[in-house]
């Protein structure tokens, strides 16, 4: 009983502070439970468990390092001179991180734009997925880096690669809610058609972001206005489309035609 009572307590740890704190108190909530297996089914005192949480905590937590390799961190700070020291002494490239990230997406991520041009010089790998199935791409276009999406298109990153949740670079442009990262993927080819886990298209998600840049650039390139998501939704996208008559008059006229 007193074990589920902590494991609960370690559950709502997570919520409130991160995995990285709750992996502690689960720790403590399992040396409590064995110094309670260890002292038969009598009571075991507070100061026994203390003792034993303390002990056993560090080697919880050892399961969950979030130590940044060197490279990685060079590349997210934009630290060029170690970033090519490491790159001149053959670090591999392509070596996971946390949450099986590469250099080149640290760099991506975090904006660092000198970086990512001298990874893909050295011959990063643009294509590269973490643990969630997000490329360098991806998390440059959620944040609308135009200099390094444009970097990585140019290196030959496939545009629409998706997630695991289904979403492709193009999608994460228009939830970015930025016309030219938008554009910029549209120019370069990127699909329309794919769909997310809930059946979401480009034009879902246009829809969503309310804004009449993306709907002008999206709307007129959709073959199929009524297209539906997983749960059947068309009519939001109707009143969307009307909302922005000024921005996507001609996409209205095919709409209602």
């Amino acid at each position: 009983m007193v074990f589920l009572k902590s494991t609960a307590s370690a559950i709502g740890h997570c919520a409130r502070f991160g995995a990285r704190s709750a992996v502690r108190a689960l720790g403590i909530a399992i040396a409590g439970a064995l110094a309670l297996l260890a002292g038969g089914c009598g009571e075991t005192r507070s100061t026994d468990v203390a003792t034993a949480s303390t002990a056993a905590a560090p080697a919880i937590e050892t399961l969950a390092p979030l130590a940044v390799p060197p490279l990685h961190a060079a590349a997210g700070r934009g630290e060029l001179a170690a970033l090519d020291t490491l790159i001149a002494k053959g670090a591999d490239l392509d070596s996971r991180g946390v949450g099986r990230r590469t250099a080149l997406m640290f760099a991506a991520d975090s904006g660092a734009v000198e970086a990512v041009s001298r990874l893909i010089e050295a011959g990063a790998d643009p294509d590269a997925r973490d643990a969630s199935e997000v490329t360098a791409l991806m998390l440059a276009a959620r944040r609308a880096r135009l200099a390094i999406m444009a970097a990585l298109v140019n290196a030959g990153a496939t545009l629409d690669l998706a997630n695991d949740q289904g979403t492709t670079a193009l999608m994460d442009a228009i939830r970015s809610r930025d016309a030219d990262a938008v554009e910029l993927m549209l120019e370069h080819g990127a699909s329309l058609e794919p769909a997310s886990s809930l059946g979401w298209t480009a034009l879902h998600f246009a829809a969503a972001s309310r804004t009449a840049a993306i709907a002008a650039l999206v709307i007129p390139l959709v073959d199929d206005l009524e297209v539906r998501d997983a749960a059947g939704m068309t009519a939001y996208l109707r009143a969307f489309i009307r909302k922005h008559q000024k921005a996507s008059g001609q996409a209205v006229d095919r709409a209602e035609g």
